[in-house]
């Protein structure tokens, strides 16, 4: 999994068996190594920066969601069991104040999350399979969704209501842009 930050300077890596590094593109210097961060085959695990690019959000085969100071390397929320299953895909709103997360194989519900304490905000049930990918609008209203259930979902973030289920799809659909 490979995820680069808001403004492009900094480049995150989940890699096997346990560790997410973290460097800076300009000289491709490591700046940041973070350990027991356990992926599990190319689906499970996912990564994605702050809008400041200043903390990272690590979702891990073991069901674990946890926000790392990048500076300090200090876990600033850890949430040990926030999904049932491994964690498939996470987002930050663009604003910085909602984590979303959701795991897989049976397509539990997308869960949302308060960035600063880890605090549950809902849930966004609705895909019948796991969900691969999820991305905020740029005005962080809308949230959508790409699932192995064959379609992209959007969602009002703050009525926690679905919007539009696309469909179209033969196959799982992995990715969104």
């Amino acid at each position: 999994v490979l995820t680069f930050s808001p403004d492009g300077s900094r480049l995150a890596c989940l890699s096997w068996p346990d560790e997410v590094a973290v460097w800076e593109v300009d000289q491709w210097t490591v700046v940041r190594q973070i350990r027991g961060v356990r992926p599990s085959g190319y689906h499970i695990g996912a990564l994605d920066f702050s809008p400041d690019g200043k903390a990272l959000v690590i979702g891990d085969a073991d069901h674990r969601l946890q926000v790392i100071d990048l500076a300090s390397g200090n876990t600033d929320v850890n949430i040990p069991e926030a999904h049932p299953e491994p964690i498939t895909a996470v987002a930050w709103s663009p604003n910085g104040s909602i984590i979303a997360s959701t795991s897989g194989w049976t397509g539990g519900p997308i869960r949302l999350w308060n960035a600063a304490s880890g605090e549950s905000l809902g849930e966004l049930p609705g895909h019948t399979s796991w969900v691969s990918e999820l991305i905020f609008s740029a005005d962080g209203v809308w949230l959508y969704s790409a699932g192995a259930d064959q379609t992209v979902r959007i969602w009002d973030v703050g009525a926690q209501q679905p919007l539009a289920t696309l469909r179209g799809s033969r196959d799982e659909v992995y990715g969104l842009a």
